[in-house]
């Protein structure tokens, strides 16, 4: 428990605090709010997934015992009203401040200079409770929250994040997370849509994926490598 507690010391001291401050200030959200402010409700989570707690009731258990000194005593039903009620807004700034911080100081992966810019991008489902989530109804007795991303890969960062209904398919979110110029995005097969693929090229956004087991293609035309480009050097000069 107590290397919980030093992680959790030194990633609170990475948070912009008077940054939140500020979007507290500009989204209401501690409006008539007597305890459990935003600087705490987000230290509270921040606690919560670093220790990898299952529910709220093992973080206020933890909150009370080990964290008494740092985390506000709440009731159970305090945490989960504030979950569900606090504009979530308020802590994306936070998020994408820690963000361009990890992009601006991490080791960029040498063996990837030489492609240029290179991004992942991928979805994961989010299983959530019906009752509270009735917007992100994905099956008769769930909800479910999908996690549109795209990932650095020079630096293993996400670079933007979507959420949506878990039921919308990941090719609605292409244009969104494709849409840097010179970058190869690296997708699974889900992501496959041949029109939006040529679109993409056309605007020098550029993929890489695996093809889908049923498709067709016919070769249009071989063109031989006689020589590279020194302003793209992905092959050594000379290479025939």
């Amino acid at each position: 428990m107590d290397n919980y507690i030093t992680l959790f010391e030194k990633f609170i001291g990475l948070i912009d605090w008077k940054l939140l401050q500020k979007y507290t200030v500009k989204l209401n959200t501690d409006f008539k709010k007597n305890k459990f402010f935003t600087h705490e409700h987000l230290a509270s989570m921040i606690y919560f997934h670093i220790c990898e707690h299952d529910g709220l009731r093992d973080l206020k258990q933890s909150m009370t015992e080990q964290m008494s000194e740092i985390l506000p005593d709440i009731s159970l039903a305090t945490l989960s009203n504030h979950n569900n009620t606090r504009d979530y807004r308020v802590f994306l700034p936070i998020m994408q401040e820690l963000i361009n911080t990890c992009v601006s100081t991490l080791t960029i992966d040498e063996r990837l200079k030489k492609f240029g810019s290179v991004k992942m991008i991928d979805s994961t489902t989010v299983s959530r409770c019906l009752r509270f989530f009735d917007w992100a109804k994905f099956r008769k007795t769930k909800a479910g929250i999908k996690m549109h991303t795209s990932i650095d890969g020079s630096t293993g960062v996400p670079e933007r994040i979507i959420s949506s209904n878990a039921a919308c398919h990941d090719r609605t979110k292409m244009d969104k997370l494709m849409t840097d110029k010179g970058t190869v995005y690296i997708c699974d097969k889900g992501y496959i849509e041949y029109k939006k693929f040529d679109s993409y090229t056309s605007k020098e956004i550029y993929f890489v994926s695996r093809l889908k087991d049923n498709a067709k293609f016919k070769e249009a035309i071989d063109l031989p490598i006689i020589q590279c480009n020194k302003a793209q050097p992905l092959l050594p000069v000379g290479s025939t």
